[in-house]
C-alpha cells in the first residue's frame, strides 16, 4: 500500500527585522542573509514629521513646509520592487521615486520596515 502525503511550503520569519529611515539624497540598501528574502511590512515616502531630515533645511524652510504629504501607493511599489529579493537598493530622490509633495520645497523621507523570510519545503504530518 502506498500512502501519499501532501507537499507543502512553509514561510518562516527569521529573527531579523530591519527598519531604515533615510533622507533625500541618500541611497538605502536593505538585505537578508543568503537563503532568505525580504518581506516588506511597512513603507513610507514623503514627509510626516518636520523634525525628520531637517538638518539639511533651515528653520524657516521647516516652518514653511509643515504640510504632511506622502505617496499613497509607496508600500505597493516597494513590495513589488523589493519583496522576495535577497537585497534591494533605493536612491532617495524625486528623479527615482517621484515627488509626492508637489510644489513644496522639502526634504523627503523614506521609511522601510522589513523582515527576512525563508521557504522551507517538506512533507505535511
Amino acid at each position: 500500500m502506498c500512502l501519499l502525503l501532501p507537499y507543502i511550503k512553509l514561510s518562516l520569519l527569521a529573527a531579523i527585522r530591519q527598519e531604515v529611515l533615510s533622507c533625500e539624497g541618500n541611497s538605502v540598501l536593505i538585505g537578508c542573509p543568503v537563503g532568505y528574502h525580504l518581506a516588506i511590512l511597512e513603507a513610507f515616502y514623503g514627509r510626516n514629521d518636520t523634525a525628520e531630515c531637517s538638518v539639511m533645511r533651515s528653520r524657516r524652510a521647516i516652518q514653511e513646509t509643515s504640510r504632511e504629504c506622502s505617496d499613497p501607493v509607496f508600500y505597493e511599489r516597494m513590495r513589488d520592487r523589493c519583496g522576495r529579493k535577497n537585497q534591494c537598493q533605493l536612491t532617495i530622490d524625486k528623479e527615482h521615486l517621484g515627488n509626492p509633495c508637489q510644489n513644496e520645497a522639502m526634504t523627503l523621507t523614506v521609511k522601510l520596515v522589513a523582515t527576512c523570510t525563508r521557504e522551507v519545503t517538506g512533507l505535511a504530518k
